[in-house]
């Protein structure tokens, strides 16, 4: 299909950059994820503290049952951080969809064009 390819077309064109934004937000996922490493609230924090030794060797549900927790944040701190994990982790899934408009028939680009510019900013907006 014709506009298959202008849409591969236009994503290539772009790539540079969609891949740097793409970087810093997967960086800063890995950053926020290893904050919460060891906390033990969550499965995958002890796995993260566990590290790729651990896979498929260590039940980390057990683990975390022995083990203290690593307190490195403050527990009221923890909400909005988990928070900011979940909009990271959405926004790298959201792939090359996240870059693309799909209009439809009498759509404003320009409230197209805001409503996506605010999806993609959630990733810095997140407060803490």
């Amino acid at each position: 299909m014709a506009s298959d390819e202008q849409l591969r077309i236009a994503l290539d064109a772009i790539r540079p950059r969609t891949e740097l934004f793409r970087s810093a937000v997967a960086a800063t996922a890995d950053k926020v994820r290893g904050l919460l490493a060891g906390t033990g609230n969550v499965t995958d924090d002890q796995s993260m503290a566990l590290g790729r030794f651990a896979q498929g060797r260590v039940n980390s549900e057990r683990f975390a049952s022995f083990t203290p927790k690593a307190r490195r944040i403050d527990e009221i701190a923890e909400v909005p951080i988990r928070a900011a994990q979940e909009i990271l982790q959405a926004v790298l899934a959201e792939g090359d969809d996240l870059f693309v408009l799909h209009m439809e028939p009498g759509q404003q680009l320009s409230c197209q064009v805001r409503h996506r510019l605010a999806s993609i900013g959630r990733a810095l907006r997140q407060r803490m």
